[in-house]
């Protein structure tokens, strides 16, 4: 989806990486539309300035995060209050924020939440 030190980049650049747009589509939004229509469950690692920066990737990611599915999101943390005032508005959402305290057991305690 980005790669860094391309020559001629066309699509958007973050920090040193250049977004390959086609790729993002073809793999992303190809496979979030498919999750939409086929699974109870979608995961989705991460939502960052990368993915926000293609217009089709992103209305795709906040039509799954508005959806009725069961959705585990990791978002970028410098966008953590801006998605979650959106997108927590009317919905249940429930925040982890990963840290060296608890990175090596959160993922339990996410896992209870979904049996």
């Amino acid at each position: 989806m980005a790669r860094a030190d391309v020559p001629r980049c066309s699509g958007p650049k973050i920090g040193k990486y250049c977004v390959i747009v086609d790729e993002a589509i073809n793999v992303g939004v190809t496979a979030l539309e498919y999750a939409l229509s086929n699974c109870g469950l979608i995961v989705i690692d991460e939502v960052g300035p990368m993915e926000l920066s293609i217009p089709k990737l992103k209305s795709t990611i906040e039509k799954v995060l508005k959806s009725d599915k069961d959705v585990i999101a990791v978002i970028h943390r410098n966008l953590i209050t801006d998605v979650i005032s959106e997108l927590c508005r009317n919905q249940e959402c429930k925040v982890y924020e990963v840290n060296e305290r608890n990175r090596e057991y959160l993922h339990l305690e996410i896992v209870k939440n979904f049996i």
